[in-house]
C-alpha cells in the first residue's frame, strides 16, 4: 500500500538543531522501508523564521501537509513539545506520532507536570515560581519569598517547554545572575527556582504497546551533564524498580501517547521527578536512542512502530 509519510523537523524554537538531527535519523531509518513497503517519505522542514518547506520549496502549511497519510513529529522544544505542531496537524486532519495537542500543551507548563506528579504521589523538588514579566532583580522581598520555600543551592529554569539548560545557583548573587540569564532567552516566561537535589541524574524512556507490553520501559540511562550518556545506568535494582514504577504511573497521569522520556534524580533522600520530554531526541548518543540501542531496537523498527500506532488511531 502506498503510504505518504511526512517527517517534520526544524522549527523556530530552542530545539532547532536537535530537531534537525532527530528528523534526519528518522528519514535515514525509513530508507529501507520505502522500498520494502512501498512507502514515500517527505522531508518537511520549518526554518528558524517559521516558514514551512516541502521538497526544499517554501510552501504554506496546507500545501506542505497535503496528501499525507501520517506525520512523524520530530519538532523539539517550543512549537513541538508544547503541542503547537500537533494542534496544527490535528486541525488539518493529519494523524501524527507523539502525544496529542491537549496533553502536550498542558505539560508544556512545568508547574502542571509537577502538580500532576505530586498528585500521583511521585516526589518532586520544592520550588518557587516567579511570574512572567516580573523584574528579575533579586529584591529583599523576592529573596525572602523564595527562601521561605527553597534553600540554596537551586536550579533556575523556564516554566515553559523551552530547552534552555537550567542554571545552577549556589548563592544569592548567583541566583540573581541565573534569573537574568534564563529570562534573556525567554523574557516573557515564568521562571521556576527549584531546589537542587544532589544525586545521580537518570532518564527512562517509555514506549507504548511494544514487545507485547502495554507500556514497555526502556533501560535507565545515566545523564551526567559533563559526560556522555551511560546506558544501562549503574544504579541499584531498587532504584531501577522505583523509577520504572514512577514512569508507568506518570505516563498515564500525564495523558501521554506513543512514547516519552522522563528525567529523575536518585538521591539519598529518594527518587525525585524532574521533567518529561514528550518528544525525546532520537540522535546518536541521546538518552532515548541509547536506551533503544541497549535493547537491540534500531531507529527503523522504532519509527515503523510509531507510524503503526498513529495509523491505528486513524483506523479506529
Amino acid at each position: 500500500m502506498q503510504l505518504h509519510i511526512g517527517v517534520i523537523r526544524g522549527g523556530a524554537g530552542s530545539g532547532y538543531e536537535e530537531s534537525l538531527c532527530s528528523g534526519a535519523a528518522v528519514l535515514s531509518a525509513l530508507e529501507g522501508a520505502l522500498v520494502e513497503r512501498e512507502w514515500q517519505a517527505h522531508d518537511i522542514f520549518i526554518d528558524r523564521e517559521g516558514t514551512w518547506h516541502r521538497a526544499g520549496v517554501a510552501r504554506s502549511q496546507e500545501r506542505s501537509l497535503r496528501m499525507l497519510d501520517v506525520a512523524v513529529n520530530a519538532l523539539h522544544g517550543e512549537g513541538g513539545e508544547d503541542g503547537a505542531l500537533a494542534r496544527t496537524l490535528e486541525s488539518f486532519g493529519v494523524v501524527h506520532t507523539g502525544t496529542e495537542a491537549s496533553s502536550a500543551s498542558a505539560l508544556a507548563d512545568r508547574g502542571r507536570s509537577r502538580a500532576l506528579a505530586e498528585l500521583s504521589l511521585v516526589r518532586i523538588p520544592r520550588a518557587y515560581t516567579i511570574r512572567g514579566g516580573e523584574e528579575a532583580r533579586l529584591t529583599d522581598a523576592l529573596g525572602a519569598a523564595i527562601f521561605r520555600t527553597v534553600s540554596l543551592p537551586v536550579l533556575v529554569r523556564a516554566k515553559d517547554s523551552t530547552l534552555v539548560t537550567p542554571v545552577f545557583a549556589g548563592d544569592a548573587l548567583g541566583l540573581e545572575v541565573a534569573l537574568r540569564q534564563v529570562l534573556l532567552y525567554s523574557p516573557a516566561t515564568a521562571v521556576i527556582v527549584e531546589e537542587h537535589i544532589p544525586g545521580v541524574r537518570l532518564a527512562v524512556g517509555v514506549l507504548e504497546r511494544f514487545r507485547n507490553e502495554r507500556l514497555y520501559i526502556l533501560p535507565l540511562a545515566e545523564t551526567a551533564p559533563t559526560s556522555k550518556v551511560v546506558c544501562p545506568a549503574r544504579v541499584k535494582r531498587a532504584v531501577k524498580e522505583s523509577i520504572t514504577e514512577a514512569a508507568r504511573t506518570l505516563f498515564g497521569a500525564f495523558g501521554l501517547r506513543h512514547y516519552a522520556l522522563f528525567e529523575f534524580v536518585a538521591s539519598e533522600g529518594g527518587i525525585y521527578f524532574l521533567d518529561v520530554r514528550t518528544l525525546p531526541a532520537l540522535s546518536d548518543g541521546a538518552p532515548f536512542s541509547s536506551a533503544l540501542e541497549a535493547v537491540g531496537v534500531e531507529i527503523r523498527e522504532f519509527t515503523e512502530h510509531l507510524i503503526s500506532l498513529a495509523l491505528a488511531r486513524r483506523r479506529a
